[in-house]
């Protein structure tokens, strides 16, 4: 029964926290520093999850710790596709431009957010 509970508690825990990987802005988290971080690398996230799950995969293969390990897996096969089915959507990466030697690139950083206005 305590591995059980236990087994439950660490499948909440890793659900909470992936899905604060997957959308950091249900709890207002999108722009705290490790967290931006976390997110910005979502092929990276992916990549740590499918080995996650190759990893329970192969503990699944061990009967004691079968239940354990499927129940973990869950949480990071859920992940894993709704992280690719967002990278699907805004794009793997854009291909190298290539520049010519007379293109001008223009920075500007608005410091105070949405205060100035256009003059």
């Amino acid at each position: 029964m305590t591995r059980r509970i236990v087994t439950v508690v660490l499948a909440v825990l890793l659900s909470a926290f992936l899905l604060l990987i997957v959308w950091p802005q249900a709890f207002g988290l999108e722009a705290a520093p490790v967290i931006a971080q976390v997110v910005s690398l979502r092929g990276l996230d992916v990549a740590i999850a499918l080995v996650a799950i190759v990893v329970l995969l192969i503990l699944a293969a061990w009967k004691p710790a079968r239940r354990f390990a499927l129940t973990l897996t869950i949480p990071f096969v859920v992940f894993t596709l709704v992280s690719v089915s967002i990278l699907g959507a805004r794009g793997f990466g854009d291909p190298p431009v290539v520049k010519a030697s007379s293109d001008i690139t223009v920075l500007s950083w608005n410091t105070k957010g949405g205060a100035p206005g256009a003059t």
